[in-house]
C-alpha cells in the first residue's frame, strides 16, 4: 500500500492531448480533446486504477504514459528529469522503465514470431545479453506466466486468448519496467482467466515491488486490485482518492454514476444461473 514515504515512480503536471482531424468532405481541420489537465503521481509497488465511460481519454493517456504517443501539453516526470524535453536517443534507456500491455494482444503480438522469439524481442531491440541469455530469459518468464517453455515455438494462434494475453505480459516484463501499463487487458476474457492474470499480477508485483496502472471499466475488478483509483470523465480526472475512501464515499457526480452503472453481485449472480 501507498506510504508517505514510497518512491514516486513516475509524475505528471498538468497534461493533455488533442488530436487533429479533418472533415470527411471538406477535409477542413478540427481538434479532437482527448484529454487535458491530468496531474498523476505513482508510487512504487502501487496500483493506481483509471475508471471512466467510453471516450473518458484513458486509453489515450495510457499510451502518453508510456511514451508512445507524445502529449500536447504538460509534463512526464520519472528519475528526477522531464522525459518530453529528452532527446529520443536519450529517451531509449529510458522506454524499458516504462511498458504498456494492451488490451487485444493478437493484433499486438508478431503473428510471424515465436512465443519465444516474442518474449525475447525487447532485449534484442535493446541489445541486451547474448541470444541465449535472450532466450533463458524469455523461457524463465514464459513459465513464471504460467505457460511452459517447451511452448516456445509455438505461434500465437496457437495459443488462447488468456494464453496470448500472459504471453503479451511476458513481454513486457522481459526489460525489468518500474512501471506496467494495463489498457483494459482483462475486458476480453472470460472469468477463470481474469482471475488466473490477477493472481499472477499480484504476485509478481509482491516480488518485484512492480507498479502497476490498470485501465479498466470493471469496478468490481478496481475494487479488488487498486490502492489509489483516478475517475476520468470528458478528458478530465474529476475524482482522484485512496480506494477504499472511494469506494465507500464517492465524492463526484459522474463516480456516482459510474457506481450505478455497476451490477449488483445479485444482478451477477441472476446472469450466471440464466
Amino acid at each position: 500500500m501507498m506510504t508517505e514515504r514510497s518512491e514516486i515512480v513516475l509524475c505528471t503536471q498538468n497534461l493533455g492531448k488533442h488530436y487533429v482531424q479533418r472533415r470527411p468532405l471538406t477535409r477542413a481541420k478540427f481538434t479532437v480533446q482527448a484529454f487535458q489537465d491530468v496531474d498523476l503521481s505513482i508510487h512504487r509497488g502501487t496500483t493506481l486504477a483509471i475508471v471512466g465511460e467510453s471516450g473518458a481519454g484513458k486509453s489515450s493517456l495510457a499510451r502518453c504514459l508510456a511514451l508512445l504517443e507524445a502529449p500536447t501539453q504538460g509534463e512526464i516526470w520519472c528519475d528526477g528529469r522531464n522525459l518530453l524535453l529528452l532527446r529520443e536517443s536519450e529517451l531509449f534507456p529510458i522506454r524499458r522503465k516504462v511498458q504498456l500491455v494492451f488490451q487485444d494482444p493478437a493484433s499486438a503480438l508478431n503473428p510471424r514470431f515465436t512465443a519465444g522469439e516474442i518474449v525475447a524481442e525487447p532485449l534484442l531491440i535493446q541489445r541486451i545479453g547474448t541470444k541465449t541469455q535472450q532466450r533463458e530469459r524469455a523461457l524463465g518468464l514464459m513459465e513464471q506466466l504460467g505457460l511452459p517453455p517447451k511452448w516456445e515455438r509455438k505461434f500465437p494462434f496457437e495459443f488462447s486468448g488468456g494464453q496470448r494475453q500472459r504471453l503479451a505480459i511476458a513481454r513486457a516484463l522481459a526489460l525489468e519496467p518500474k512501471l506496467l501499463v494495463f489498457d483494459e487487458i482483462l475486458s476480453n476474457l472470460d472469468l477463470a482467466n481474469q482471475e488466473i492474470i490477477l493472481q499472477l499480477l499480484n504476485e509478481l508485483q509482491r516480488a518485484h515491488s512492480l507498479t502497476y496502472i490498470h485501465v479498466c471499466h470493471d469496478l468490481r475488478i478496481v475494487s479488488r486490485i487498486a490502492d489509489e483509483v483516478a475517475v476520468m470523465h470528458a478528458g478530465r480526472i474529476v475524482e482522484q482518492k485512496p480506494a477504499t475512501e472511494l469506494f465507500a464515499n464517492p465524492g463526484d457526480p459522474h463516480t456516482k454514476e459510474l457506481f450505478e452503472a455497476m451490477p449488483s453481485l445479485e444482478m451477477i449472480a441472476a446472469g450466471r444461473s440464466t
